[in-house]
């Protein structure tokens, strides 16, 4: 079932198909050369959209990093049309580049974009790079650009099969045997978790001497958050508090808090003609 439900591009997935990880992703390839830019403020461009990879650009952003995010005209970053805070949350303080991908023009103002990058954080299938002619081993070897991939499933082991936060947690373990059957441990959890650990490898990798290609499954992500063991005991409500047992301790649970965004993000394309200016022409 799981098998042809991949093929028709259903995200399915199988409770525990992937054991604990020590790590939620791994690099796939490093640049030959030592990087020979300067990366004092990098520069990253976030092709992502949804919420795993705008929260790892966010978090590069509030770290120093110049982000721009690039979005296509016919389809741009569908959490637009949903709550505004979260928008704003993931998106805030970067800059926003619209691009038609089947006119050539915009096709080689992305690709100026990208060989002029730091770091590229997209989360697609591989198929979509492909479709427009763009390899990140051979920009890595070529420009020395770093690349975070944050896929399903893997974007070297399972490239064409797709995932979402939910489907992925549980097959990465992540879901508990209620009295009522399975249950989710949190909303699309894989997707935050893919998000903190794309964050951190980006991070690694533009502080290293060497560019790199990662990738960071949903589905390794959970399995990787999975890998400590559940507390002995799990008790209270929301009237009284939560609490989890651990070492013989009952140790309180803090009470979730709702961050707030400080300021706007942009509107679609709003910095197209200043990015334009200044990748065009290369």
């Amino acid at each position: 079932l799981v098998q042809r439900g991949g093929e028709l591009g259903l995200a399915i997935a199988r409770p525990d198909e992937c054991p604990p990880m020590a790590s939620p992703g791994r690099a796939i390839a490093r640049a030959p050369a030592l990087r020979t830019r300067p990366v004092d403020r990098p520069l990253v461009v976030d092709l992502s959209a949804l919420w795993a990879g705008p929260l790892a650009t966010s978090l590069l952003a509030a770290a120093g990093a110049r982000v721009i995010k690039v979005e296509a005209v016919a389809r741009p970053d569908g959490a637009r049309g949903g709550p505004a805070d979260f928008f704003d949350l993931l998106n805030a303080g970067k800059e926003c580049l619209a691009v038609d991908l089947a006119d050539g023009d915009d096709q080689r103002l992305l690709r100026h974009l990208l060989t002029a990058a730091d770091l590229v954080v997209e989360a697609s299938r591989p198929r979509a790079m492909d479709n427009l002619g763009i390899d990140p081993i051979e920009l890595l070897e070529r420009c020395g650009t770093s690349w975070v991939s944050i896929t399903g499933h893997g974007r070297v082991d399972h490239p064409n099969r797709i995932g979402f936060g939910d489907d992925a947690a549980v097959a990465g373990g992540l879901w508990l045997d209620g009295s009522d059957g399975p249950e989710f441990v949190g909303d699309a959890i894989a997707d935050p978790l893919a998000g903190f650990a794309a964050a951190a490898f980006g991070a690694e990798i533009l502080a290293a001497d060497r560019a790199a290609v990662v990738e960071v499954p949903l589905v390794r992500a959970a399995a990787w958050a999975n890998r400590a063991p559940v507390p002995a005991a799990v008790g209270g409500d929301e009237h009284s508090g939560w609490w989890v047992e651990v070492d013989g301790e009952r140790v309180p649970v803090a009470s979730p808090r709702g961050r707030v965004p400080t300021a706007r993000a942009a509107s679609l394309g709003a910095h197209g003609s200043t990015l334009r200016a200044e990748f065009g022409d290369r």
